[in-house]
């Protein structure tokens, strides 16, 4: 079990909720800030969260293309972290990471093989990786669509990501593919949010319980 990968619960609005990824072991809990979005939670009820469960557990503020002015909200409300989940440019991430001094989770949507290799860009002004499932263009927003990339081309990529920064697997993970996706890829750490869900933006108990328990390895 000390191999296994860490988890990050994503799209969580509910104190209960948080509550037992507390108890679950879980080291991140992300809250989407993205207005007209199934998972979006408001500055003061992710706030009220914090407060409640500080230092327990790291918090992570997912943006996308958002002004300082606007991150400095989530900022205040005592995230850990900043994901940045739209266009941001290997500039502006540094420019946020300077201006706020958190860790950059920098989102990085995976398609094809040499999506892959965008990461390089950003490897001097980000912390982390997250490695999601791009989209065609019906969601702006790359992430939370259920769906997986192929996880080959992680593997495919081992070496050359071997010199990046840490990265997270996410990607229409749930609990019947996460095995075989740790399987493949060998990631240190998963992101989950629709594969947790019973109807979209709803978490489930009990899928938090099962994902968490075939992620033992």
């Amino acid at each position: 079990m000390n191999n296994s990968p860490k988890i990050k619960f994503c799209g969580l609005k509910k104190i209960e909720d948080v509550e037992l990824a507390l108890k679950l072991n879980i080291d991140y809990v992300g809250f989407i800030y993205v207005k007209n979005t199934p998972r979006y939670i408001s500055f003061e009820n992710s706030k009220n969260i914090i407060n409640k469960f500080n230092k327990k557990i790291n918090f992570i503020g997912v943006f996308l293309n958002h002004s300082d002015d606007y991150i400095e909200k989530g900022v205040k409300c005592g995230i850990n972290l900043i994901q940045l989940h739209g266009n941001e440019t290997p500039t502006r991430c540094k420019e946020i990471r300077n201006n706020f001094n958190l860790p950059i989770i920098k989102v990085i949507p995976i398609f094809k093989q040499k999506d892959i290799l965008e990461a390089e860009k950003y490897n001097d002004c980000c912390d982390m990786f997250l490695f999601d499932t791009k989209t065609n263009g019906e969601n702006k927003y790359n992430g939370g669509t259920g769906k997986s990339f192929d996880w080959h081309i992680i593997k495919n990529n081992s070496k050359r990501l071997t010199k990046l920064k840490p990265w997270i697997l996410s990607g229409g993970l749930n609990l019947n593919n996460i095995s075989k996706a740790i399987e493949i890829t060998k990631t240190k750490y998963v992101d989950v949010s629709s594969g947790i869900e019973y109807s979209l933006g709803k978490k489930s108990q009990k899928l938090m319980k099962e994902f968490v328990l075939n992620t033992k390895i």
